[in-house]
């Protein structure tokens, strides 16, 4: 429930520049397709060269124009391509991993691993689960792949013999905290308590990325709309002013 719970806030945060972004692709296609097409009559009898502006466009138009199945085609062939491989063992693995080091994301991606861990960790144990069974549980539902690896090695070893705070803070995939709490709650005999309060603590610190990230976008998604419009604006634009020059001369 918990972890459906934070699911939700991550795609809610992210729902709306996603929205933006998508409104902005399909304006530029409408434009592109439709009214691009009626210039590119007018520009056909220009006698002056064209702006580079205006030739990227006009290409555009008539590549998506002309060839909109071809690059629908290989759309949905990419598309399809990258489920497969990431349905694969080794795809969901590179691509959990990239998730885990990807530059602008990986704090976050990294401090909802937390709150998965702790809070679910702490859940199993505070039901009174031994802790090599609830890890194994752990690791068969945490999504990220490569996380679910690591704890299995910390299954692998606890049955072994070794501590279960020495492997937590050991493995470089495991935020250190995790083995801190988790010797805290060794030494005090309440490991499911600290956890629960750990996952706590990282779901408020999860809900502020979340926050901080939508900030930074929205100042992104703007000014990449006034790029998009500035960018057609000039290329549509300013042959229209020479011909009115000629015109004028």
């Amino acid at each position: 429930h918990k972890n459906l719970e934070l699911e939700i806030r991550v795609r809610s945060a992210l729902m709306y520049p996603a929205t933006v972004l998508g409104a902005i692709i399909l304006a530029g296609i409408v434009v592109i397709i439709f009214v691009v097409p009626k210039f590119e009559i007018l520009f056909a009898d220009f006698g002056g060269e064209l702006p580079i502006a205006t030739k990227i466009l006009m290409g555009t138009s008539n590549l998506i124009f002309n060839y909109w199945w071809l690059l629908l085609v290989i759309l949905a062939g990419g598309w399809f391509l990258f489920q497969n491989w990431k349905n694969t063992d080794r795809g969901r693995r590179a691509w959990d991993g990239f998730l885990l080091r990807a530059p602008l994301i990986k704090t976050l991606i990294n401090d909802l691993q937390t709150v998965r861990i702790a809070g679910n960790f702490g859940t199993l144990m505070q039901s009174g689960i031994p802790v090599a069974k609830a890890l194994r549980i752990l690791g068969e539902i945490i999504p990220n792949a490569v996380v679910a690896d690591a704890i299995f090695e910390v299954e692998k070893s606890i049955r072994g013999g070794k501590q279960l705070h020495t492997e937590f803070r050991e493995n470089p995939i495991f935020n250190p905290i995790l083995g801190e709490v988790i010797e805290i709650g060794e030494k005090s005999g309440s490991i499911p308590q600290i956890l629960g309060k750990t996952a706590k603590q990282y779901e408020l610190e999860v809900d502020a990325q979340l926050k901080n990230l939508t900030t930074l976008l929205e100042p992104a998604v703007i000014l990449l709309v006034g790029a998009a419009v500035v960018f057609m604006a000039m290329a549509i634009m300013t042959p229209i002013f020479k011909l009115q020059e000629m015109f004028a001369g």
